[in-house]
C-alpha cells in the first residue's frame, strides 16, 4: 500500500461509524500540529474512511486542505465496517 496526499474533500466519513470520538478531536489535532502525521487515514476505493475518523475531524478542525491517505482496496465489507482492524503496518509510513 502506498501513502498519497489528497484533498480532504475527496474523502468522507463512513456514515455508520459506530464510534463517537468527538472528545478526542482536540487532542489529536494538537498531536498532529506537534508531531505531524504519524498514520495516514485509511480509505476504501470510494474514498470512504475505514480507519482515521478522528484524524479526519482533527484535520478539518485545523483547516487542512490535504491529508495523507492509504487506499485499502483489498479489504472486504466485513473487514472494513464491522470493527475489524485493517491489517496494515501504518507505522512504516512515518
Amino acid at each position: 500500500m502506498k501513502v498519497e496526499t489528497v484533498s480532504i474533500n475527496k474523502i468522507k466519513p463512513y456514515e455508520n461509524n459506530p464510534r463517537n470520538n468527538d472528545d478526542a478531536v482536540d487532542a489529536v489535532a494538537n498531536s498532529i500540529k506537534e508531531f505531524g502525521w504519524q498514520q495516514p487515514i485509511v480509505v476504501d476505493n470510494g474514498g470512504v474512511i475505514i480507519a482515521g475518523h478522528t484524524r479526519y475531524k482533527a484535520a478539518k478542525k485545523l483547516g487542512y486542505k490535504e491529508v495523507p491517505i492509504v487506499v485499502a482496496d483489498s479489504f472486504d465489507y466485513w473487514q472494513r465496517f464491522n470493527n475489524c482492524e485493517p491489517i496494515v503496518d501504518l507505522h512504516k509510513y512515518k
